[in-house]
């Protein structure tokens, strides 16, 4: 399942003791990103926060994994979870006949 995840440093924080795990967090992402974990991330224009495209086998699975980042250990670091699904909406743009045989629109 893939998940959107959106990472803020905790408010208050002092931006020094972020830089110091640096180092550390960045070597958990690129592993992440090496096991195949982690998909995508990007930074935001809000000083502070990612965001990131993770594939794990539940959300459950992802928070426990995610446990461990050295900025979440350490109460710096909050995330948001939004499991992402189909987009099942476009089907009411549909008539009838392709609502239910999804075939017709190949042939």
């Amino acid at each position: 399942m893939q998940l959107l995840v959106k990472w803020n440093v905790v408010e208050g924080t002092d931006p020094t003791a972020v830089i110091n795990l640096l180092p550390k967090e960045e070597f958990f992402a690129w592993n992440a990103y090496l096991s195949g974990t982690l998909r995508q991330f990007w930074l935001t224009q809000n000083p502070g926060e990612v965001i990131m495209i993770q594939e794990f086998d539940s959300l459950e699975h992802a928070v426990k994994a995610n446990q461990n980042l050295p900025l979440m250990k350490a109460g710096m670091l909050k995330a948001t979870w939004f499991e992402l699904k189909p987009f099942q909406s476009w089907e009411f743009l549909f008539a009838s006949e392709f609502k239910t045989n999804s075939k017709n629109v190949m042939q």
